[in-house]
């Protein structure tokens, strides 16, 4: 009883010391890919599980609104000076002359380092709780001149930086580091052993809530990206499904849906028709409605082939709807409307995903503690509005069996 009495303080330390568990289900963003690591929840009661994966991946280019490949920031199309500034200041003499269609070029950074925890209890009941947090940055911004190929960069950049300096924008590279949107689910699971023709069937399902503990966006930093979902809070059901056979091969399936809560903030909004890219000059406050994000994956796993080692396949299809935004605290016109719902920074975005990974679990039958390893690869196939970036992560793990 003394023992028990240790191992839950420790365990219950730990716990409260990483305040998150399972990646499993984190929403995923348009500029990296979705980590795959879903699969139903062991049925055994009072297991703890804790991980900590790590992340990276980079990338100079991006998929379109139509999936065509281009540089990294012409994401939503090239970026149109002039007509901005005959739209803000039409009047205005002082305002510097800039004849340029620009293709803006940078390279783009991500880091995350994710904890997790699972707390089972009795009857197939768990727990989980994670938090990311991450690095991004993009560096070398770089404009070139898609209309007049004889001046150079150089020339347009200074062109460039006056115009820019006149609005308190800010073009230069950018970081930012913090937490990112902390998610915390309760779920269920049931094991079913009796099947004649499989091995098993595990079935789990998940509902919970994202938490907006992530640092927003910097509107006065054109590069500047959210660490997590820029201020919207949300509600998460997710769902597992997995059918082993010849006591190695495991086939799996995993759904999950986010839908979120609406978000005020101000922000740079498109003023006219002709605008494109990420560049805009006039300041709102602006009521953004986010439609559900939902992810769905397919997965083949080659269970314990080689003594601890297995092997995982997999393919995920990601779909984040359309963002609506209304402006706040002004009388809204069709044309104010029809402007911000041909802003395509806020149409949707899908993206198809390719994973493999190569797990090594150290845990016998009749350990109490069982620690493990992996590696996995993410890489974006194809997709529409994200930047094309792959992602390598590294995970350890630990298993507690708790007996009471």
């Amino acid at each position: 009883m003394k023992k028990s009495t240790v191992a839950l303080t420790i365990a219950l330390g730990v716990l409260f010391y990483h305040p998150m568990l399972n990646g499993y289900y984190l929403p995923v963003q348009f500029y990296a890919p979705k980590m795959f690591l879903a699969e139903p929840r062991i049925q055994k009661d009072w297991l703890s599980s804790l991980d900590v994966t790590i992340s990276e991946g980079a990338t100079t280019h991006s998929l379109n609104n139509i999936g065509q490949r281009v540089p990294l920031l012409d994401i939503y199309g090239n970026h149109s000076i002039n007509p901005m500034l005959h739209t803000i200041e039409p009047c205005s003499a002082h305002l510097p002359i800039i004849n340029a269609t620009a293709s803006l070029c940078a390279r783009f950074r991500f880091n995350q380092t994710l904890f997790c925890a699972i707390q089972n209890y009795i009857n197939g009941f768990f727990v989980s709780l994670f938090l990311p947090i991450r690095y991004l940055s993009i560096i070398w911004p770089q404009f070139i001149d898609c209309t007049d190929i004889s001046q150079t960069n150089t020339a347009l950049a200074k062109e460039l930086g006056g115009f820019f300096n006149h609005y308190g924008l800010h073009k230069n590279k950018t970081s930012s580091v913090g937490v990112g949107d902390m998610v915390a689910l309760i779920g269920r699971t049931w094991s079913l052993f009796s099947n004649p023709y499989l091995d098993f069937i595990d079935i789990s399902a998940q509902m919970g809530l994202l938490l907006a503990t992530s640092k927003q966006r910097n509107e006065d930093r054109i590069l500047s990206l959210p660490l997590g979902f820029d201020g919207h809070w949300g509600c998460l059901g997710a769902g597992d499904i997995s059918f082993g056979a010849f006591e190695w091969v495991t086939l799996g399936m995993h759904v999950d849906l986010i839908a979120f809560i609406p978000h005020n903030g101000d922000m740079y909004i498109k003023t006219n028709m002709s605008e494109s890219g990420i560049i805009f000059l006039s300041k709102r406050s602006v009521r953004r409605f986010r439609l559900p994000q939902i992810s769905s994956g397919i997965y083949i796993k080659a269970d314990h082939f080689a003594r601890g080692f297995s092997f995982t396949m997999a393919y995920t299809f990601t779909y984040q709807g359309k963002t609506h935004l209304s402006l706040v605290g002004s009388h809204e016109n069709h044309s104010s409307s029809s402007l911000l719902s041909h802003d395509t920074r806020f149409a949707h975005w899908y993206s198809s995903v390719m994973h493999c990974s190569l797990e090594y679990d150290f845990t016998s039958r009749t350990d109490i503690v069982g620690p493990r390893i992996g590696i996995f690869y993410d890489t974006p196939i194809s997709g529409k509005n994200i930047f094309l970036t792959p992602a390598l992560t590294g995970q350890v793990g630990i298993d507690i069996t708790w007996n009471f």
